[in-house]
């Protein structure tokens, strides 16, 4: 299976003294409906990533090949970002009309879809995201997790092949974050759409395939999330915490009273404990 997206070797910098979001000599491939976590701490250079994934910026050395499409080709950036779709850490950010269905209407009219087709991939991809019901509402009287929802929206209406999140649930509660990583991780496994989660938030690294770890602008480690959680040197170099529920079950490893090293989230905790009790 051929790549669907490959960085190699690419640099960006900012050109200011303060070198945090500076990305250098950067290369991996991300695969056709892959979930792909991309991990690191705040300023190691993740959003520089998203927005290079979506053509918004160019490397300096190196190429960001998207779908046979090299991001440098300015005639064929518009391209890549129906290909690549980008949902920004805050959805205020990417909204643009005042009313919900026409905020995710926006979109199709700049690509000329004929009005006569509109409002039915509109009710579509609303009801994808659970916000249907919504679509008559003003945006400014949404919660964040409904804003970010309407941000998905607007992505899935281009009908794109990746949907690249740049800390996308950082601004949102548990409950909010839990509702649109769900929604992405369906739409990876129903439709094979392929995501990109770039967050520094340890505990949506399990519901990842693969996890890339970036630490102060270049690729510290990649592997699978249980390699990641298990590597103590690389989540310390990287400034990385595994979550609670994690450390939890680590301990428990360390003092002899269950035989995993790790759990990677809740339900796997869970398992763990459960298994325990019933050797009891």
């Amino acid at each position: 299976m051929g790549e669907f997206i490959k960085v190699e070797g690419a640099y960006f910098s900012y050109n200011n003294s303060n070198k945090d979001f500076d990305i250098n000599n950067v290369s991996f491939n991300v695969l056709p409906g892959e979930m792909l976590c991309i991990v690191g701490a705040n300023g190691s250079g993740k959003s520089t990533i998203a927005k290079m994934l979506n053509g918004i910026i160019i490397p300096s050395k190196g190429s960001v090949i998207v779908d046979g499409i090299d991001s440098s080709s300015a005639d064929l950036a518009f391209k890549i970002r129906q290909n690549v779709g980008l949902v920004f850490q805050n959805p205020d950010n990417q909204i643009v009309a005042t009313v919900v269905q026409e905020d995710v209407a926006f979109a199709l009219e700049n690509l000329c879809v004929p009005s006569s087709e509109i409002g039915s991939i509109v009710n579509r991809v609303l009801n994808m995201v659970g916000m249907l019901s919504y679509k008559d509402r003003l945006v400014e009287g949404l919660s964040g997790g409904q804003k970010s929802k309407v941000a998905i929206a607007g992505v899935l209406a281009m009908n794109p092949k990746c949907i690249v999140l740049d800390e996308a649930t950082a601004m949102l509660d548990p409950k909010s974050s839990y509702e649109v990583l769900n929604i992405v991780k369906n739409l990876n496994r129903k439709s094979n759409t392929t995501i990109i989660n770039i967050t520094h938030r340890m505990q949506e690294v399990a519901m990842a395939d693969r996890v890339i770890v970036l630490n102060k602008g270049v690729v510290l480690a990649q592997g699978s999330p249980r390699d990641i959680f298990l590597n103590e040197r690389v989540l310390s170099e990287a400034g990385l915490c595994l979550p609670q529920v994690s450390q939890f079950v680590k301990l428990l490893h360390k003092d002899g009273i269950v035989n995993e090293e790790i759990a990677l989230d809740v339900d796997e905790c869970v398992q763990i404990l459960a298994n325990l009790l019933e050797g009891a």
